[in-house]
């Protein structure tokens, strides 16, 4: 008690019943494993803080959500026999990354695989070489998946190699928007009107490029025009039906 309070052994006078009270709820958190364990950090939470990876670190905004409880876990509780503590919060802040993305806008990812690669974010943002937030916006919108693991006493937040590869690919293949609607056969005022009404978003700009002409991913590109062609049809289909 003495060392869990940071107070003198002597200054702690408590009742056998009060203590038995505080085992009995102390106890009580490693049931039901891990639920009970997610419960108690739902009450420890300071607020619904948005985190956010600060260049793949969250240790800033998990401080500022837990406190002192997350100094403990991953600076006082050093010994492998508290690892299971470690792996039960990185799945709980896992779960809570991923409900506030699945928020986004947009939001659309792929399942993942107990085979797949994760590596960090600053070895993803030298692949991509794209700034932090424009990386981050990729996790927001489910182009890559990310996900928080405990190693080696410490909180990771790595990204899916796989999706950073795909996103990579898709960058070298990025259009203007003169070049996307000679790709796609269409007049380029149709392309300008799917960038104004904010259908068709530009790429993030690569630093090692230095373009500043907006670029844009052909298939999505190809998906909306497919999407407003098909729309287009329905529309004409029901103004025969409406004249007949």
């Amino acid at each position: 008690m003495s060392w869990a309070t940071g107070r003198p052994s002597k200054s702690i006078k408590l009742r056998n019943e009060d203590l038995h009270g505080y085992f009995t709820k102390a106890y009580q958190v490693f049931e039901h494993w891990p639920h009970n364990f997610h419960k108690f950090l739902d009450k420890k939470s300071k607020g619904d803080v948005r985190f956010n990876p600060r260049d793949g670190k969250l240790d800033t905004a998990l401080k500022e959500e837990f406190g002192a409880l997350f100094k403990q876990l991953y600076g006082d509780l050093r010994g492998s026999q508290f690892d299971f503590l470690r792996e039960a919060f990185a799945q709980y802040v896992n779960n809570r990354l991923r409900a506030q993305y699945e928020n986004v806008d947009g939001f659309s990812s792929v399942p993942e695989s107990d085979d797949d690669q994760y590596i960090t974010v600053t070895e993803a943002r030298r692949l991509l070489k794209i700034s932090h937030h424009s990386l981050l916006n990729l996790v927001k919108t489910g182009e890559i998946a990310f996900v928080t693991r405990s190693q080696n006493r410490t909180l990771h937040y790595l990204l899916r190699l796989a999706d950073v590869e795909s996103v990579k690919i898709k960058y070298a293949q990025a259009l203007g928007s003169r070049e996307l609607a000679e790709e796609l056969g269409v007049d380029h005022n149709v392309i300008s009107r799917l960038i104004e009404e904010g259908q068709l978003c530009r790429k993030p700009r690569r630093t090692i490029d230095a373009y500043h002409t907006p670029k844009f991913d052909v298939d999505t590109a190809r998906r909306l025009l497919r999407k407003h062609n098909m729309a287009s049809t329905a529309a004409c289909m029901q103004q025969r039906r409406t004249l007949h």
